[in-house]
């Protein structure tokens, strides 16, 4: 297979060591424990005084999860995001506090995103009556990453009630991964029905909240905002790939909808020639990427022992479970039974 033309990307998805901060606050970082567990993910203290400073995305989500067991705190994550505030993620955070709509605030968020945080997606999404505000990592080995996911979307329900003067809550929460063995936490945290083993993390909200006008922007600030975030964003830009967003399409619909080029390049205000082009010129395609995002999201599954094929075969948009054999046989010359598990991202 054609290797992905991505020049000037970064080596591996980053995430600004400033995130660490959270966490330790909730440690005592004179513990022995604790200062092996910071040098096991290579965090220098140090390092953390530059909210500039980055770090590899995998060993900041493999830190939160080691975490969780060695604080023998299993809901940390959502504990961690429940005391967000928007100042955490810089200029991206404020931005989105100050924007006069939520539907701005997550346009902003999900453009310069990057700047903080690499290979990785968010936006709003129709949903009928409602709107799904997504968030998902791009590389599939970074795995578990229960602990992020779960900090990310309560940090973002924290940001939305930044922007807000009334108590809120969302309608529905999702998350990718499988549900713990104690939801009740979780429950009482996010205060709204909880859904897992979905094509994405996310919150469902009502339309008309997204909508809502909520405050009078400052222009000036928001430019002075902007310009700084964009010039951050620079280095970054090689990131934004068309591989990228169909890849996150992909996540979004694969189990709701067929997947084709004209719905690909519609969802991207592309025409499909346009889109096949771009694919082309980054060494893939859609069908590839179809495949390839098929085969990943059935070995994730399968190696963390979910027996539940049928919900398999319908999170892979197939109709049947003899097709999905016939086409796993395909991609990895082994039975769907014999399912990989997958390793996690160093």
């Amino acid at each position: 297979m054609p290797q992905r033309k991505r020049a000037g990307a970064p080596q591996v998805p980053t995430i600004r060591a400033v995130s660490v901060q959270r966490l330790l606050e909730r440690i005592d970082k004179d513990d022995e424990k604790v200062a092996a567990l910071l040098a096991r993910h290579d965090v220098a203290l140090a390092g953390l005084i530059d909210p500039y400073a980055i770090m590899p995305l995998a060993h900041y989500i493999a830190l939160l999860e080691d975490a969780a067991d060695l604080l023998d705190a299993p809901h940390l994550g959502a504990e961690m995001g429940s005391c967000f505030r928007p100042a955490d993620i810089g200029p991206t955070g404020l931005l989105f506090s100050l924007s006069g709509t939520l539907g701005d605030a997550f346009a902003r968020m999900g453009r310069y995103l990057p700047a903080f945080q690499t290979s990785t997606s968010s936006g709003l999404l129709n949903a009928g009556d409602h709107m799904l505000w997504a968030y998902r990592i791009h590389d599939p080995r970074i795995w578990p990453r229960r602990q992020d996911a779960e900090y990310a979307v309560m940090a973002t329900c924290e940001l939305i009630r930044s922007c807000l003067t009334s108590p809120w809550w969302p309608v529905e929460v999702h998350f990718e991964h499988a549900a713990p063995a104690d939801v009740g936490p979780l429950r009482r945290l996010f205060r709204a029905p909880i859904l897992f083993d979905q094509p994405t993390n996310g919150l469902l909200l009502s339309r008309q909240d997204v909508e809502r006008v909520n405050r009078v922007e400052d222009r000036d600030l928001m430019h002075i905002l902007e310009r700084h975030v964009t010039e951050l964003l620079q280095v970054h830009l090689a990131e934004d790939s068309f591989t990228g967003r169909v890849e996150w399409l992909i996540a979004m619909y694969l189990d709701k909808r067929p997947i084709t080029l004209e719905g690909m390049a519609a969802a991207l205000g592309l025409p499909q020639r346009s889109l096949q082009r771009r694919l082309a010129e980054e060494g893939t395609s859609l069908r590839q990427l179809l495949r390839d995002h098929r085969t990943r999201l059935a070995d994730a599954r399968l190696g963390e022992g979910r027996g539940d094929v049928a919900g398999l075969v319908q999170a892979l948009g197939y109709s049947e479970r003899s097709v999905l054999s016939r086409a796993y046989r395909g991609w990895t010359g082994r039975s769907l039974i014999r399912g990989r598990k997958p390793v996690r991202a160093s």
